[in-house]
């Protein structure tokens, strides 16, 4: 799904493997890049995500990686530095029913 505000294009992936397709899709764009990562997806986790990430080569746009998840195990926030890319990892501090 795609969602463009004035200059800025708002792709969701469903899953680390979708997005590392999307990624090579825009490989090429000099825009600058956000990505939003959830280390709890399905098909492929966000640690996979970053595993694969961190072996292709990066896109031309200005990249900027951030963990947003659900997790406030200390072992991620550790797990988590061996990625130097990773400019931040926000833990959720407060789970929301889905259906609010």
């Amino acid at each position: 799904m795609n969602l463009t505000a004035s200059s800025l294009i708002f792709i969701y992936c469903e899953n680390g493997a979708t997005a590392l397709n999307t990624l090579e899709q825009y490989s090429k764009t000099t825009s600058a890049c956000i990505i939003l990562l959830d280390l709890h997806i399905l098909v492929m986790d966000g640690w996979e995500f970053l595993d694969k990430f961190q072996s292709i080569p990066k896109p031309v746009c200005n990249l900027q990686l951030y963990i947003l998840s659900s997790s406030t195990d200390t072992a991620d926030l550790e797990r988590v530095k061996s990625y130097p890319f990773v400019q931040k990892f926000t833990p959720f501090l407060k789970r929301y029913p889905r259906n609010a």
